[in-house]
């Protein structure tokens, strides 16, 4: 509905009315004054006008319209009225500028809480990968430790073996000192080896390269490839200077075939001759195994001169 002659909807009006009371409580209740606008009076002895103000802002928006409608003509209705519809348009807009101001607040508030995500998700791999750096480190670190372990155990067992043959060595000597090894030693050998096992040899008279110590050692014999307890023949006839049990060379078995030649089967599974026997070419005196420092089944083969290991190649 318009009202007559003043071009001001009823609808504009009660929505500027519910602002200018918006306005009107965020100022002093004791202190306030009307504007001009709605008829306010400065003295308290108006018709309400002084003592109004007060009393709206307890008694809520209905004495708002009461002022308006309340005019004494058209022109204070008009008026009143206009200032009400400014306030509201006022309102209107600021009320719109804080929605933008909010929207604005959100979408930076988005942006905020993606960051924060992000930043989330990079600790965690950041977090993931140096918990993976300390597993690599500490596995190389154990590594370490085994292989210095390894090296040392290694070493151990070659320093074994040097001492197993210094001792084969030492034993041959004694028994050339004695009357019957030096009746032995005159006696020139004029014989052939046959082949101790049918294996073929693997690995070879002389020095060879440690991959693991980084250093060579002589290899004083041949390794020859052969299943676990397969029979092992005396190359040549003799007589078994030593059968036992050594740490480097597992159990073995030593014959002195006279001449200063003898020739010595190690890391057997098991010894078929005692010290002081006779044997005869091609008889059984061990079973291949991996006795002592050995990673497999295999006969350790050595030919000596006089106590020295030779090549027993050239004469297999």
């Amino acid at each position: 509905m318009i009202w007559p002659r003043s071009g001001i909807s009823f609808g504009s009006l009660a929505g500027g009315l519910r602002l200018c009371r918006s306005v009107w409580i965020g100022r002093d209740a004791n202190s306030a004054k009307w504007p001009w606008c709605c008829g306010a009076r400065s003295n308290a002895r108006g018709a309400g006008d002084g003592a109004g103000p007060p009393r709206n802002y307890r008694q809520g928006p209905v004495r708002y319209a009461s002022v308006v409608l309340g005019s004494r003509s058209m022109g204070v209705f008009v008026s009143r009225a206009r200032f009400v519809s400014t306030i509201f348009r006022y309102d209107a807009g600021l009320v719109e500028a804080v929605r933008a101001e909010r929207a604005v607040v959100l979408r930076w508030k988005e942006q905020v809480d993606n960051k924060a995500r992000d930043v989330a998700a990079w600790k965690r791999e950041l977090a993931e990968r140096q918990a993976e750096k300390a597993a690599v480190a500490e596995r190389q670190r154990l590594v370490l430790i085994e292989a210095h372990e390894r090296r040392a155990e290694l070493e151990e067992e070659l320093d074994e073996l040097d001492r197993d043959s210094d001792r084969i060595a030492a034993r041959l000597h004694a028994l050339g000192s004695t009357p019957v090894g030096r009746a032995r030693r005159l006696v020139r050998f004029s014989g052939h080896f046959i082949r101790p096992v049918a294996g073929r040899i693997t690995s070879g008279f002389g020095g060879r390269f440690h991959p693991i110590l980084r250093r060579y050692r002589m290899h004083t014999g041949v390794d020859m490839g052969a299943g676990h307890g397969a029979p092992i023949y005396a190359v040549a006839g003799g007589v078994v200077a030593f059968s036992g049990t050594m740490r480097g060379y597992g159990n073995v078995v030593l014959i002195d075939h006279g001449g200063g030649i003898s020739t010595l089967y190690a890391h057997c599974s098991a010894l078929l001759v005692g010290d002081g026997a006779s044997v005869s070419q091609g008889q059984v005196i061990a079973r291949v195994g991996s006795t002592g420092m050995s990673t497999g089944p295999h006969l350790h083969f050595e030919v000596r001169r006089n106590g020295s290991p030779v090549n027993p190649v050239g004469s297999l």
